[in-house]
């Protein structure tokens, strides 16, 4: 490039000409027009990922307060009419190996989910975070009920496995993984806590011959009638299930 720009945000002239040819004013023309260019899609895709993550902050925030008019009979009640409609669903019968996390706070709750699959002889993975950056999450082997119930709570309140329990994150093939969210569509696109674990994860898992199917858990509070602001690297689950539905991708 002929011009660039410096510290003081002023364009300064840094290249010569091959051969000590006189640079044309048409030349300098296109140098310029490039760079002012180059700086305006720069400004404006800085200005869009900004308005993206206020949008998505302000759902969370929307539907938060939904949810806090659920007390915890609720949750218990509208969680076993959500387990009851997994059952039924041909995909989540037919897997053998699932990836589940385990619930808190206003979240559906998947312990009964996780009995219920200890019950019927399935192999479980729980995922866990072991730091701050969205690739920081591993998927640790569960063999039993009891097990579960001997987790110890991290900082965030959630149980969770030992890190010495079988990593399986990169050698076992899942047939149907539970994806956490806070809201989501119709369409089955989904906004969870804006950490990227599971973005991060699903790019990883999706691309293989054998693909697991994503299910969302959640109640109607959380699915609204406007689409979920959706960026490149958010990817649309296969199913969403609440209490009184089974959504399924498009």
């Amino acid at each position: 490039m002929i011009l660039r720009v410096s510290n003081q945000n002023r364009w300064v002239y840094t290249g010569y000409p091959p051969n000590g040819m006189q640079l044309s004013r048409s030349l300098l023309l296109v140098n310029l027009v490039h760079l002012c260019l180059f700086r305006t899609m720069s400004v404006t895709a800085a200005a869009s990922s900004t308005g993206m993550i206020a949008l998505k902050s302000a759902l969370r925030r929307e539907v938060t307060n939904k949810l806090k008019a659920l007390d915890r009979s609720a949750i218990a009640d509208q969680s076993a009419q959500i387990l009851t409609a997994l059952q039924a669903l041909p995909e989540f019968q037919a897997s053998k190996t699932i990836c589940c996390y385990i619930s808190f706070g206003k979240e559906v709750e998947t312990l009964p989910i996780l009995t219920t699959c200890f019950n019927l002889e399935k192999e479980i993975i729980i995922p866990k975070v072991t730091g701050p950056k969205s690739n920081d999450m591993v998927m640790l082997s569960c063999s039993s009920a009891e097990e579960l119930r001997g987790y110890t709570e991290n900082k965030w309140g959630i149980p969770e496995p030992e890190h010495s329990a079988p990593d399986l994150t990169h050698t076992k093939d899942i047939d149907l993984i539970f994806v956490p969210g806070i809201a989501f569509d119709k369409s089955c696109n989904r906004v969870g806590r804006g950490r990227g674990y599971y973005d991060c994860f699903l790019s990883k898992v999706l691309p293989k011959e054998k693909k697991p199917i994503t299910v969302g858990l959640c109640f109607d509070e959380q699915v609204g009638e406007v689409v979920v602001p959706t960026e490149e690297h958010d990817i649309p689950l296969d199913y969403i299930i609440t209490p009184t539905r089974t959504l399924k991708s498009t």
